[in-house]
């Protein structure tokens, strides 16, 4: 099974704020493509993720068990791109100093 990274990104954003709204503007995106994408995700996996009610979303069981998962990779990505930005940003790393006797 292939699924779009774009669709968790969007599930993590989603569920994070249970906000359709809110993800989008955190995205930079609209709310029909988000919408579009949680169905799609949805459909991909074959459960319903999210239980939509008048004052936003809220994961189901199926949702939650997800998100766990996704919560977990993006604060490894996130890790990541820290790790690199300390290395590429001179924070760490390892410094030589060479000398000579004279």
């Amino acid at each position: 099974m292939y699924i779009s990274y774009d669709y968790y990104r969007i599930f993590y954003y989603v569920a994070k704020y249970g906000n359709i709204t809110r993800a989008a503007e955190v995205l930079l995106n609209n709310q029909p493509n988000l919408t579009r994408a949680i169905k799609t995700l949805e459909s991909e996996l074959g459960c319903p993720l999210f239980i939509r009610n008048n004052r936003g979303m809220k994961l189901t069981p199926e949702g939650n068990v997800l998100y766990g998962y996704i919560r977990e990779a993006f604060a490894f990505i996130e890790s990541g791109e820290d790790a690199l930005r300390d290395i590429t940003g001179l924070h760490s790393g390892i410094i030589r100093i060479g000398a000579s006797d004279m």
